[in-house]
Parts: C-alpha cells; structure tokens; sequence
C-alpha cells in the first residue's frame, strides 16, 4: 500500500492537532472544577464544554452533541497556521 500526498498531509494535520490539543489543555485554560449542589467541589477537574440545546441537538452544526472547546480552538489555531503560512510562501 503506498501512501499518497493527501494520506501524508491528512496524517500530519492530525498529529499537528493532537499536539495542540495537548499544549491547549497543558494550560489549564479549557478545565474547571465542577461544584455539588451542595457547594463542595468535585475533586477532579473536568473539561468545559457547550451547553446542549436537547430539543435542537440533532441539527446542531458541528453534528458532535458535546464539542469541546479545546478541539474547537486546536482546528481554528491549526487553520490560522496554515493561512499564515501560505501567505509567507506566496510572498518569497
């Protein structure tokens, strides 16, 4: 089986985002400490996600029920990167 310039390109875009996913939630920027009704902390922190609009979920766009952020921004900086980059490579 050989590999083709799109099977190349589609497994770097994804190693480039489990990177930034990781550096993302390194930060601590996308984890909260979630709270009992009672007010005492749940011990373990989790991540934050959108709320979920139950009666719409189905046509909800992305059609993922619970997207975290983290995942979101990892796509949207991965995007950016590349925007930036091909606009470097045209003005050389």
């Amino acid at each position: 089986m050989r590999l083709t310039t799109e099977d190349t390109e589609g497994t770097e875009k994804r190693r480039l985002l489990v990177q930034l996913v990781a550096g993302l939630l390194a930060s601590g920027h996308y984890t909260e400490i979630a709270t009992y009704a009672s007010g005492h902390p749940i011990t373990e922190p989790r991540l934050k996600c959108h709320t979920i609009d139950w009666e719409n979920y189905k046509k909800a766009i992305p059609p993922r029920i619970r997207p975290f952020y983290v995942i979101d921004d990892a796509e949207f900086l991965l995007n950016d990167i590349e925007f930036i980059v091909k606009q470097e490579v045209g003005n050389e």
